[in-house]
């Protein structure tokens, strides 16, 4: 089947590619590549110093034969051993081969995967093989991997080029290794077996069948499989590289053996060891090679209706029609009855002779009108009004000639001699002759046309019907004069006579002397010859007398001339000898022209004017211009001249508006001119300009020529404004009728984004866009306007909304606090205390609101005050009375100045003065502490702290655990109760606490502890023992203690804690602890202090796990 195919196709390749084998177009790429196998080809090319076009699979079938033609060569590289048969395309092949006629590579192996290998030169010698025919396309077509393994199968991509009886066959040979070159060709120049062989998979797959054209260069030596043949070196094997084109010669050529591939060896016909075109090896196979008879082998292509003969030559054949019969498919409408064919060229067949086309008019194609083929003869014929030389007859209109009897051209016919006078010869002047006709003249005062003409125009053998005599007097006549009496005829001429009392006129402009004679002797009649005019009888002037039946419009009067009036003037009514001067206006008038302001009469003149706003128009064009430009309303017209109207002027081009750049538009109005400045500008005026400003009119009317002042920028803050809004900072005029709007510090305008936080404080407005005001900006930090608080943030539940109102539980001070936080507020424990007052609130803490006075003082002995943890007090916190030495210990519940009930937070210091207590609830479930933060920084409260002390208890004061019961089952709380969270601080003064029925067993609980420590340095080696001095001696078991342990580590930990211990289940009465001491350094910063005992000093206890204080 493929084989078929392709001889199928190579038959209608041979009259495909005798169209275009011709052209030799080349484009400015050397090659065409097709993309789907272009993996690495196209880096090869251009590293070869050469061009590429590549073309994809879909632009593949759009490619005529003619685009082909246009490359060295067409290309399908291996796609690095990728794809399969597929790849390569399978639609327009007919036009593919129809374009290569050069040198064709076909590999069967992949050179790109193995470029590194000896692939790359394989590419690089095959690609200059196939693109080293001038003028002519070549091919190199890689079948890479595609029939790798497979039984011998036919190509369908390589059909078309099947001749001889065999098409191209593959069969796989795995992956073989022994190459072979078996030929020399430029195809594989700088190639060696060695250099081909053992790529690892040098052949995918060999050629067990192929072509006659074709010769192997390269075989899969000793491979097995269908298809092995032996070579003239000696070798065996399947060819897998194979060339058909120029310098290819086998091996061993010349050695007088003829072996494969080897057609011949020399001798007649044979060329490098194959036989040359027209040329075919003999069988049994011998030294020089046969004739092929191109006549036997390919003959008349079956086509022999009237063929003469066919003579063989060498690759060609002659072949001869019978007379009268042509070869039309190789010389269309030609007259040459033989063709040689070159090749296998098939013959078209024997057509008819056109003896028209074959021979024509024998290069006298002048005055022809066509030619009529009729076997072996033709008919031309003449155009009309010639005769064709050697025709029959006076005037043959056609010749017929037989075969290549040559034409003697078309001759004008003389109509003149063959047709003439029609045998009507009197009163003829002359005959002329043109093409297909004659003009036939009469002699003068003789028509041969119809009323008076004495030339007629005869076509072809038209008749002529003779001269006749002229009607000068109906035909010229005597412009129909009322006052002629009579007109009589001769040749050539008419006699004219008047009426008594006229004399007849002649044409003055040629009878000028007649004219005269007439007048002067008042002859009633005149003798006009041929055409000549007649000016009409006039009445006989100068007797003082208007006659108007004579057409006297005067006689001898003033402006009178001749009977008639002069230029500008008119007879009188009733007639006089005089005349008047014509009213123009009157008799002219302007057209009613609505534009018209007056007309003025002159002597054969008006002068008319038309209304401002107008010019008057010329039907001149040059004078018209003139006074368009110069604006002229008037114009003066000569007699009866007619008046071209008014025309509106044009005052926008005539005044224009100074070319000012602002000016969009201006449009024409009647008598003046409308125009408009650009958006953001005003019209300026010389009389109404305050108007035209404040109210921003961007447009005027100017009448007449008044000058334009131009156009001037609009002030939109005053004309547009802002609304007269008292918040409004600035506003600022932009380009193009602009403002931008800002409002003042803590207000934004007011837009939908205002609302939610993203306002802004200006605003840019075009035009006269509406400014929508300033509102209070809430979370900017600045109070302004209907706002209760404003804390610089729009968050809720933190004392100041989103809409900066003051939220139900907190206070936000006064103004001092704006863009601050807000405080809880003051619980009724601490307003009943009496404290509303004395505090204020700053950034969520409550302080002093003395200014410059830090402190906050907690002295009334008849009130308890609570602290809870959402009380933020910063300052100096007092508690007791400074003028007081001690407290009175009699009653505890007296001296509850304040009660701590839970995690209490206090900033800056807390001094606990004579008189004064601070307790904590026991409650383990309350966890009641006091914590001491660095102070807050309060504006002009910025020294809060004590020299670097951070609580202190002054002599006659306390800090206590209220209420303490203690039993077997529980304990007190854990504690600490003191925390001190400062860098480094010291504690001095006076602790106490009391307890109830502390249970025998060991207790020890954290009183006072200190957080983090940033300044270890604070910490003595040698922590300072305190003594104790405790009223009674039943009480001597209670101790305040700083663990060893604790001091050891305070380096390691950063920490230092206090410690209360009992040993001993029976305390005093009241179970009251007072301990007089000097100072307690707990986290350091006044080196060097010393411990001061007061009271009478004891002995240092003994050594134990914790020291006495």
């Amino acid at each position: 089947e493929v084989l078929l195919l392709g001889q199928m196709f190579t038959s209608l390749l041979f009259f495909v590619v005798a169209l275009f084998s011709t052209s030799t177009v080349q484009a400015a790429n050397d090659f065409l590549l097709y993309a789907p196998t272009n993996t690495g080809t196209g880096s090869i090319i251009t590293s070869m110093g050469k061009s590429f076009t590549t073309v994809t699979a879909s632009e593949w079938a759009k490619y005529t034969v003619a685009d082909f033609l246009k490359y060295k060569a067409v290309v399908f590289g291996d796609p690095t051993c990728g794809g399969s048969a597929a790849t390569l395309p399978s639609t327009n092949l007919a036009n593919l081969y129809a374009a290569v006629t050069g040198n064709i590579l076909v590999i069967g192996t992949d050179e790109i995967f193995h470029q590194s290998q000896g692939g790359r030169q394989v590419v690089i010698s095959g690609l200059n093989f196939v693109a080293s025919t001038t003028g002519k396309t070549g091919l190199y077509v890689s079948l890479a991997c595609y029939y790798h393994d497979v039984r011998p199968t036919f190509v369908p991509f390589l059909a078309p080029l099947s001749s001889g009886g065999k098409a191209f066959q593959v069969t796989g040979v795995g992956c073989y290794n022994n190459a072979h070159i078996v030929a020399t060709s430029p195809a594989i120049s700088g190639l060696t077996d060695t250099s081909l062989s053992n790529w690892g998979c040098s052949v995918h797959e060999a050629f067990s069948q192929y072509p006659p054209e074709f010769i192997p260069l390269v075989i899969a030596r000793n491979a097995p499989g269908s298809g092995i043949m032996s070579f003239a070196d000696g070798t065996s094997g399947i060819p897998y590289i194979m060339v058909r084109g120029e310098s290819v010669s086998p091996i061993n050529c010349g050695d007088g053996v003829v072996a494969n591939p080897e057609e011949c060896d020399s001798g007649l016909g044979c060329e490098k060891c194959l036989c040359a075109t027209g040329y075919e090896p003999k069988k049994p196979a011998a030294k020089d090679c046969s004739l092929i008879d191109m006549c036997v082998k390919y003959g008349y292509s079956g086509l022999t209706a009237n063929t003469k003969s066919c003579v063989p030559l060498v690759n060609s054949r002659n072949i001869t029609c019978n007379a009268g019969f042509y070869p039309a498919a190789h010389a269309a409408g030609g007259n040459q009855a033989w063709v040689v064919l070159t090749g296998s060229t098939a013959f078209g067949g024997c057509s008819l002779l056109n003896t028209c086309t074959a021979y024509g008019f024998s290069g006298k194609d002048a005055n022809t009108d066509r030619c009529v083929a009729d076997g072996t003869s033709r008919t031309i014929y003449c155009k009309a009004g010639y005769r064709a030389e050697g025709g029959v007859g006076a005037a043959p209109n056609s010749v017929t000639l037989s075969l290549a009897a040559p034409f003697k051209g078309c001759v004008l016919i003389d109509n003149c001699a063959v047709y003439g006078y029609s045998g009507k010869t009197d009163y003829t002047l002359s005959c002329v002759s043109g093409v297909n006709t004659r003009t036939v003249t009469c002699k003068a005062g003789y028509y041969a046309t119809a009323p008076a003409s004495a030339s007629v125009l005869l076509t072809g053998s038209a008749e002529f019907a003779g001269c006749k005599q002229v009607d000068n007097c109906a035909v010229y006549g005597y412009n129909g004069d009322v006052n002629v009496a009579s007109c009589t005829n001769g040749v050539d001429s008419r006699t004219i006579t008047c009426k008594a009392g006229y004399w007849a006129q002649a044409e003055t402009l040629t009878h000028i002397g007649l004219n005269a004679t007439q007048y002067a002797g008042n002859i009633g009649f005149i003798v006009l010859n041929g055409t000549s005019k007649f000016m009409g009888c006039s009445p006989i002037c100068g007797n003082q007398k208007v006659d108007p039946s004579n057409k006297e419009e005067c006689d001898g009067g003033a402006k009178c001339s001749s009977c008639k009036c002069t230029t500008g003037y008119e007879s009188t009514t009733p007639l006089s000898t005089s005349c008047s001067m014509v009213d123009n206006c009157v008799k002219y008038g302007w057209n009613k022209d609505a534009g018209v302001e007056k007309c003025v009469n002159g002597e054969n003149i008006r002068t008319i004017t038309c209304q401002a706003g107008y010019y008057a128009k010329s039907s001149d064009p040059k004078i018209d211009a003139t006074q368009l430009a110069g604006v002229k309303t008037s114009i003066t017209l000569t007699g009866n001249a007619v008046f071209a109207g008014c025309g509106a002027v044009d005052h926008c081009k005539i005044y224009g508006w100074n070319e000012d750049k602002a000016v969009t538009s201006c449009v024409n109005g009647v008598n003046s001119r409308n125009i408009t400045c650009a958006f953001g500008y005003y019209a300026q005026s010389a009389t109404t300009n305050g108007t035209q400003f404040l109210k921003g009119i961007p447009f005027i009317n100017i009448v007449g020529g008044a000058p334009f002042l131009g156009c001037g920028k609009i002030d939109s803050c005053l004309l547009y404004g802002y609304s007269g809004d008292e918040d409004v900072k600035s506003c600022i005029n932009g380009a193009d009728s602009s403002r931008t709007i800002t409002c003042r510090v803590g207000y934004v305008v007011a837009t939908p984004e205002a609302k939610v936080g993203k306002g802004s404080q200006s605003i840019t407005l075009t035009g006269p866009e509406t400014f929508p005001g300033c509102i209070p900006a809430c979370g900017d930090g600045v109070l302004v306007g209907d706002e209760a608080c404003d804390d610089g943030n729009l968050e809720n539940e933190d004392g100041c909304s989103h809409e900066c109102k003051v939220e139900e539980g907190y206070d936000c001070g006064d103004e001092t606090n704006v863009g601050s936080l807000c405080c809880k507020a003051l619980d009724q424990s601490l307003i009943d205390y009496g404290m509303k007052d004395a505090l204020k609130c700053w950034n969520s803490y409550w302080i002093s609101s003395i200014p410059g006075n830090n402190r906050i003082t907690f002295d009334n002995d008849e009130l308890l005050f609570t602290m809870n943890s959402d009380l933020r007090l910063c300052g100096n916190i007092i508690i007791g009375s400074f003028k007081k030495t001690q407290m009175d210990l009699s009653d505890p519940e007296r001296h509850h100045s304040m009660l701590i009930n839970g995690p209490a937070v206090v900033y800056g210091y807390v001094s606990i003065q004579g008189g004064g207590s601070l307790w904590f609830d026991p409650d383990v479930s309350k966890n009641s502490s006091l914590t001491i933060e660095p102070a807050c920084q309060a504006g002009e409260h910025t020294n809060f702290t004590n020299d670097g002390i951070q609580f202190s208890v002054s002599p006659g004061a306390g800090v206590g655990i209220a209420n303490a019961t203690w039993d077997l089952e529980s304990e007190l709380a854990a504690g600490p109760f003191i925390k001190l969270m400062g860098g480094c601080a010291v504690l001095d003064g006076d602790f106490w606490f009391q307890a109830q029925d502390i249970p025998s067993k060991s207790n020890a609980f954290a009183l006072i502890t200190t957080g983090e420590l940033t300044d270890l340095s604070c910490i003595d080696e040698a922590f300072p023992n305190v003594y104790y001095d405790l009223p009674g001696s039943s009480c001597s078991n209670l101790e305040l203690a700083v663990s060893n342990e604790q001091v050891e580590n305070a380096a390691k930990f950063g920490t230092v804690t206090l410690y209360g211990i009992t040993n001993y289940k029976d305390l005093c009465d009241w179970h009251i602890g007072l301990i007089s001491t000097g100072v307690f350094v707990a986290a350091a910063g006044a080196a060097g202090v010393a411990a001061v005992a007061f009271g009478t000093a004891s002995a240092a206890p003994n050594s134990m796990d914790y020291v006495s204080l």
